[in-house]
């Protein structure tokens, strides 16, 4: 059908309309509760600073998210380029217009931009998705000629597995990324042989072989990095709650933000550079700080009121 098709179908809008129902009630909420600071925070600070400011100092290079597409969509990505040009050889067609125009139109616009964050590509995923599966589906009705590079891509992907359960049983024994590691070996493995024998019952293996792995990841205490990045987060929020009142802004001498933080802690913990410290000794202010700034410091009028993961807390007097 062609794309204009889709302006008369009713599933059309009733999707649109399902889609945006909860954002519009998530916006209504936040105006309501915060009024028009909401609007200005939003906006400006945090969507239109970002595209022409490194908000945070959270900048890249153009292909900062080709790079994280490149750690992140294995073994999917081998099937992408695939995808696209099929997508481009049937452009007329809804589908692959919605391909074809959600990935150029998205990739640029998050690449272009100042502010370069991981989470900022999570709405190309479905894009790829819709390729990808575009490609599995000619292969899957025409299996008598794939391409070999698969086969050694995939298997380079086994000894992928094969690497990272040695380095988990060597450096971070932990049980459930091992047998991850065991998964990946045993899929990547066994969809080669696959590929290599002309047989399409390797996507079903990839298909199931990935979602169980994914299941395992998401089962662990790992699948969210953001609270392990630099310095376990708990500890500290617990810290944060126990020992400051509710509302309280804590600095730091830690370089930068940690969302996490803010959110575990219930508090708003701003960092905050040496000079930036050393004046508000003079105010009856919470400070989360490493030993060498403290040493650094002096402060004589403060009291510690408690310490986790190499930080201590700091009232002023």
């Amino acid at each position: 059908p062609h794309p204009s098709s889709l302006l008369n179908s009713p599933y059309f809008w009733l999707g649109l309309l399902l889609g945006n129902a909860p954002v519009a009630a998530w916006y209504i909420a936040q105006w309501h509760y915060y009024g028009a600071t909401f609007w200005q925070v939003h906006f400006q600070a945090q969507s239109l600073e970002r595209i022409s400011q490194a908000v945070e100092g959270n900048s890249g290079s153009p292909w900062y998210y080709c790079l994280e597409l490149l750690k992140y969509s294995w073994p999917w990505l081998l099937f992408w380029p695939g995808g696209l040009a099929l997508a481009w050889q049937k452009r007329w067609t809804s589908w692959s217009s919605l391909v074809l125009v959600g990935t150029v139109s998205y990739l640029g616009t998050i690449s272009l931009m100042s502010t370069k964050l991981p989470w900022y590509i999570m709405p190309l995923y479905p894009f790829l998705a819709l390729a990808v599966g575009a490609q599995l589906s000619c292969f899957w009705a025409n299996s008598k000629s794939y391409p070999r590079i698969l086969v050694g891509s995939l298997g380079f992907l086994a000894f992928a597995g094969v690497g990272g359960s040695v380095y988990f049983v060597v450096a971070d024994p932990q049980p459930m990324l091992i047998l991850m590691g065991g998964v990946v070996l045993l899929t990547m493995s066994t969809a080669a042989w696959q590929v290599q024998k002309q047989n399409r019952i390797f996507i079903p293996i990839l298909l199931g072989g990935m979602y169980l792995t994914l299941t395992l990841l998401m089962t662990s205490q790992s699948w969210l990095w953001e609270l392990n990045e630099a310095f376990p987060v708990k500890p500290v929020a617990v810290l944060l709650q126990e020992q400051t009142p509710p509302g309280t802004v804590v600095y730091t001498s830690f370089a930068y933000r940690r969302p996490s933080l803010d959110f575990y802690s219930d508090r708003q913990v701003i960092p905050a550079d040496f000079t930036t410290l050393e004046k508000l000794r003079s105010t009856s202010a919470y400070l989360l700080l490493d030993e060498s700034t403290l040493t650094a410091l002096q402060l004589p009028n403060s009291i510690s009121v408690g310490s986790a993961e190499a930080f201590t807390l700091v009232k002023i007097q």
